[in-house]
């Protein structure tokens, strides 16, 4: 999950986490590249509404590189 609200991140690995799912949350894309090229996961969350255009520069790259 890459979004730019820490707050918002930690609550739902909480969630996911206590129901034993495996999830990698950041607000960082060099991060969230990493972990994508790394395992290409199931599903990927974005928050397109990131400043500077983050969460389109990783569909972009996503799309680009897998």
């Amino acid at each position: 999950m890459l979004d730019n609200e820490e707050k918002l991140l930690k609550v739902i690995k909480t969630y996911f986490v206590l129901k034993n799912i495996n999830i990698t949350t950041t607000n960082r894309l060099d991060i969230a590249l990493h972990f994508l090229y790394k395992k290409l996961p199931d599903c990927v969350v974005i928050d397109i509404a990131m400043s500077n255009n983050v969460g389109f520069q990783f569909i972009h790259e996503m799309q680009q590189n897998t």
